[in-house]
């Protein structure tokens, strides 16, 4: 990939949090796709036009899609979220809050985003370390400077100081 390119699509990743138009946040993933960034293939098969019309859509709405643990089901807006969420964590860096601030701006209920998010499963720690290198690949941060940047995108004080130390600052 050339310098110019990959300087491009690191940008996007740089403004992706900034996206509030989720048409052009989608865009930004699928050219994120094109390329092959770390971003894994679907886990469904796509939806054919033979199977969209074998299969009428109800009208009642859907409830569960997946069961979770031995005690309960997995709602299909929690199973959206739940991919959502590994979509972005997949394209960025995100804090936990983050995270969940920006699955419910595209719509997701406070509880779905926070399952979402939960689901993952992630390194909070990590993800701090990798927010922290994102920006200094692009600015210069004083080691302070960079600790409240993190903190304004939602990191605990522990996982931006975390961030910090693991990039050397």
């Amino acid at each position: 990939m050339g310098t110019l390119l990959g300087t491009l699509l690191r940008r996007f990743c740089e403004l992706w949090p900034l996206v509030k138009e989720p048409a052009l946040g989608r865009a930004i993933l699928e050219f994120g796709h094109s390329f092959r960034l770390k971003l894994s293939p679907p886990t469904t098969a796509p939806v054919t036009s033979a199977s969209a019309t074998t299969a009428p859509l109800s009208t009642a709405p859907a409830t569960t899609s997946t069961t979770v643990g031995a005690s309960r089901t997995e709602s299909v807006s929690e199973s959206q979220a739940v991919r959502s969420a590994a979509d972005y964590l997949r394209f960025m860096a995100f804090s936990r809050q983050g995270l969940i601030d920006q699955l419910e701006y595209e719509g997701f209920s406070t509880a779905d985003a926070t399952y979402g998010a939960d689901a993952q499963g992630a390194d909070w720690n990590y993800q701090a370390a990798r927010s922290a290198q994102e920006y200094l690949d692009y600015t210069s941060f004083s080691r302070e400077g960079l600790i409240s940047q993190l903190l304004y995108e939602g990191f605990t004080q522990a996982q931006a100081e975390y961030g910090v130390n693991a990039v050397g600052l």
